[in-house]
């Protein structure tokens, strides 16, 4: 009866864990698709802003190269099969603290401002996502400031 009883708690355990595992992977996801979106916002995700991404991925998340290019790989198809932003941006609303919003916004910022230059579509872009994440105006620009200002 022991023994059923442990099998039923590490089953329930496992479970659990996998669930919490699941969810982070999203995020995860989640957060380098919008990445790799603002990336692309001018037509051209060169070298130094694919870069900045892997940097972000590994700072944020503690990965190695190997597991940030790999989440990098699975983000791209990501956002090459989403249909907008919506569901990307309310997974990462719904499960994050109004500080880890900000620190995403923050990463979003550091992208368009890894080839050194403001790019109008990049601009209208972040000012969306702000929208979106549900951050407000004085928190997208003091975040733009930051990061433009190398802070």
């Amino acid at each position: 009866m022991f023994d059923a009883l442990r099998k039923l708690m590490t089953q329930e355990g496992a479970a659990a864990a996998d669930t919490v595992a699941g969810a982070d992977h999203r995020r995860r996801l989640a957060t380098a698709a919008l990445l790799l979106e603002v990336a692309w916002a001018d037509d051209t995700a060169g070298g130094v802003e694919r870069d900045s991404i892997a940097a972000i991925l590994a700072e944020r998340f503690g990965l190695d190269a190997r597991e940030s290019s790999a989440l990098m790989e699975a983000a791209e198809q990501h956002r090459h099969d989403a249909t907008d932003l919506y569901n990307t941006t309310a997974l990462l609303r719904t499960s994050l603290t109004r500080g880890e919003l900000r620190d995403v916004l923050e990463a979003l910022w550091r992208v368009v401002y890894a080839d050194g230059k403001l790019d109008a579509h990049e601009d209208a872009l972040l000012h969306r996502l702000a929208r979106m994440l549900g951050l407000d105006h004085a928190e997208l620009i003091a975040l733009k400031l930051k990061v433009r200002d190398g802070g």
